[in-house]
């Protein structure tokens, strides 16, 4: 029934055509029961219902395949749904260890920021550098929702390096460490001031950290046509060159396993992180460890 349905239209158009063609073969023969007649009749009508045949027999040989396809749509359609609830109960997930991981940084921050305020110099500096590590903690759990977290604003690079240098003041005392800083009138920078302040925080930190005692910090700013930079280096050991190419990778640390002081994410969350700044860290040895972090002035 639905394959006549279909052809219905044709069919119609046949059937006046052949009603066309009696008529005139009426007028011209002047009979109907004549074989010329009926033959003229017949031979049209024969092809037509082979044709129709052929139509039904062609249908009926598709419709396990449309069905079959119809099916494979549904499921695919299925498989989506189920990944799209997937994906927003994972990103669910992720956010309320974001949010727990925030709060908690906050909470033990408070008993630490009272602790520092009753110890001793060289106490003050393992007390510091444990608030690095759990900064460096969140701020990892806080990447895969960098962007939501992200607030761009013109920065003066050397506010940051300044206040970062206040809040290590101690253990550059303690370490006989002196800073030199070379500041350039350079223009603000789009960015995010915060993830940039955390960037700036690993490469100070880590000179600290490997440099020794009675070394030296180079701080410089500077600007070509179309970037900003700012450079940080110090004159304590050099990174070896067989490790310069890899200090950027997740878990590497080179030496400095030896000594159990790295876990080799600083860097690579710093270089992480100017990446989606739309920026570079870049790295050098020669003539002093040299850290530098390029800004496009061309936005982010």
């Amino acid at each position: 029934m639905k394959f006549i349905q279909k052809q219905l239209g044709i069919i119609i158009i046949f059937i006046f055509c052949l009603v066309i063609e009696v008529a005139v073969l009426w007028l011209l023969l002047g009979t109907a029961f004549s074989t010329d007649f009926l033959y003229t009749l017949v031979v049209p009508i024969l092809i037509f219902s082979c044709y129709l045949l052929y139509r039904f027999y062609q249908e009926k040989r598709d419709f396990p395949v449309s069905t079959q396809a119809e099916r494979f749509k549904a499921e695919l359609e299925n498989e989506r749904k189920l990944y799209r609830e997937r994906t927003l109960d994972q990103e669910l997930q992720n956010q309320q260890f974001i949010d727990f991981m925030t709060s908690w940084v906050h909470d033990i921050k408070t008993p630490l920021t009272v602790l520092n305020l009753s110890v001793d110099t060289k106490q003050k500096q393992q007390v510091i550098q444990i608030e690095s590590k759990i900064n460096q903690m969140l701020f990892y759990a806080k990447q895969t929702s960098f962007y939501e977290d992200l607030h761009l604003e013109k920065v003066q690079l050397n506010v940051l390096v300044e206040k970062l240098l206040k809040q290590y003041a101690n253990l550059f005392i303690n370490q006989k460490f002196t800073v030199d800083l070379n500041f350039e009138q350079v223009t603000p920078v789009l960015t995010d001031r915060l993830w940039t302040s955390f960037v700036l925080e690993q490469i100070i930190a880590n000179a600290l950290k490997y440099a020794g005692e009675g070394e030296q910090l180079i701080v410089t700013t500077a600007e070509s046509d179309t970037v900003i930079w700012i450079e940080v280096k110090n004159t304590g050991s050099l990174i070896e060159s067989a490790d310069l190419p890899r200090i950027f990778e997740r878990g590497y640390t080179g030496k400095t396993r030896e000594f159990g002081k790295s876990t080799g994410m600083g860097l690579f969350l710093s270089k992480e992180i100017m990446g989606k700044l739309g920026g570079e860290i870049q790295a050098t040895n020669d003539p002093l460890t040299a850290f530098r972090l390029v800004f496009r002035k061309d936005g982010f």
